[in-house]
């Protein structure tokens, strides 16, 4: 998936670098689609063109929608999406705000309709723009899917998502020159801030809340020859060769000194309890 940012106010033009390796999506599809909103509903939705994904889009994920499909021949149609915050922006900005809380499954055939009349009016402004040749089989066996994510802003409050699915072959746009603007390769000098973890253990609260500063814990699951990366849930162990002059050799002398101490303590039904304990570096970028 190839993200596209727009405009980041109406007096200032698009002039993101990825418009211009995406030139006939801006003036193809985003430019009408912008004008069909504008047209439709003369009213303050503003729009931004913020996808272009020729898979499984993860812009669909974490939302309702309300789906219109067209048909352009007899064997292809284009799809259009509609989030569940948006129609609730369309409905509340045409209809009059409801009191009750909005569901896409409670619509009225009447609110079904407009947005059914919405949806019409996008496509007959990028209609001109679509390849409505019939297509044979092996092309539309073959043929990817290209989803267009727009944001959409009503009154600088509400806003949603509208998704326009349209067959490859439709789009008048060379496949070739669809391409990722981003490869792997370009992050791989990118730094991450993680965590250099030295090892962990578990211990009795009753037994943390006896320490004081000068104490030493010794870390069960630790090595002395190696460390972990800890980044997003991930841990990545590494080697390391320790220096001997860092190494201090203690002894068990106090243990059972502390221990006293601590039973005279008033005892609690938590001090049992195991907590885990881990001892990590400040962070550091790689």
């Amino acid at each position: 998936m190839t993200a596209l940012i727009s405009e980041t106010s109406d007096k200032e033009k698009i002039k993101s670098n990825l418009f211009k390796e995406y030139p006939q999506f801006y003036s193809d599809y985003y430019q009408n689609v912008k004008k069909a909103v504008d047209d439709f509903f003369r009213k303050n939705f503003t729009l931004k063109l913020i996808g272009v994904s020729s898979e499984d889009n993860i812009l669909f994920y974490g939302d309702e929608y309300f789906v219109h499909k067209t048909k352009v021949n007899k064997s292809a149609s284009i799809v259009m999406r509609l989030s569940s915050s948006l129609v609730s922006s369309i409905l509340d900005s045409t209809l009059g705000a409801s009191e009750d809380k909005f569901s896409l499954k409670n619509i009225t055939d009447i609110e079904a309709n407009l947005l059914d009349d919405f949806t019409n009016h996008i496509y007959k402004h990028i209609e001109p723009y679509l390849n409505k040749t019939e297509a044979n089989k092996k092309l539309l066996k073959t043929s990817n899917e290209y989803n267009l994510t727009f944001y959409v802003r009503y009154e600088k409050e509400h806003a949603g998502k509208l998704i326009i699915t349209i067959p490859e072959y439709m789009l008048n746009i060379n496949p070739k020159e669809i391409k990722p603007i981003f490869e792997m390769e370009d992050f791989k000098t990118a730094e991450v801030s993680v965590s250099i973890g030295a090892g962990s253990t578990k211990a009795h609260l009753n037994d943390i809340k006896a320490l004081e500063e000068g104490d030493i814990i010794l870390l069960e699951d630790s090595d002395i020859n190696k460390m972990a990366v800890l980044w997003n849930g991930e841990t990545i162990k590494f080697p390391i060769t320790p220096n001997p002059s860092l190494i201090i050799s203690i002894d068990s002398n106090g243990g059972d000194e502390m221990e006293e101490e601590q039973n005279t303590n008033s005892p609690n039904m938590w001090d049992s309890i195991l907590v885990d304990i881990v001892a990590e570096f400040d962070n550091v970028k790689l």
